[in-house]
């Protein structure tokens, strides 16, 4: 399926041109009632899009609650979307290495216990591959820490990172398998 619902609406357009060029020409009773259809495609391809949520518009909702998360503190909420095989890597973040959902969980529930974060701010965010059962998405997101956090002391760093996605068969939703910290930028 199409990203966009333009092909709806232009293929809506050319119907609509067809029967207003050949409106004279036509013979019967209801012939006003084909004005009609044009309207009718158009608004049928812009209600699909509207209701079917893509794959990619999955993906980028599902990042986007990991981030809001984070920023809530609220590590349940972030382990929920792992899978149970997850790997971590990071080379700047202590102990953000592992593979498996107790060793994410730790990490996860150790850095959001307490005062932590103070604000995320999503700077880019971007679909690098998307199927029906695999997705990878990079984005970069700028973090101000707590003034009252233990761990991080107020202050305020910019990351960019990278989530690949499998889905969940039973529950028809993208859980990630590998989260990766590409790279953080202290003060930017």
């Amino acid at each position: 399926m199409s990203e966009s619902p333009m092909v709806g609406v232009i293929t809506g357009v050319i119907i609509e041109l067809f029967i207003v060029i050949s409106y004279r020409s036509l013979q019967f009773r209801w012939r006003s009632l084909l004005l009609l259809i044009g309207p009718v495609v158009i608004a049928g391809a812009l209600a699909i899009d509207y209701f079917v949520v893509t794959n990619k518009e999955a993906l980028i909702a599902t990042t986007k609650t990991i981030i809001q998360a984070a920023e809530d503190e609220n590590a349940e909420a972030i382990i929920r979307l792992l899978d149970e095989d997850i790997e971590m890597s990071s080379d700047e973040i202590p102990g953000v290495q592992g593979v498996g959902i107790d060793r994410a969980s730790l990490v996860i529930r150790g850095y959001l216990n307490g005062p932590f974060i103070s604000n995320n701010i999503i700077r880019e965010l971007s679909v690098k591959k998307v199927s029906d059962t695999h997705g990878s998405v990079y984005f970069s997101v700028s973090t101000t820490f707590d003034p009252k956090s233990k761990k991080a002391a107020g202050g305020y760093v910019r990351s960019d990172w990278q989530f690949d996605y499998i889905i969940d068969s039973s529950m028809e939703t993208y859980k990630v398998s590998k989260m990766t910290n590409l790279r953080i930028r202290r003060g930017g």
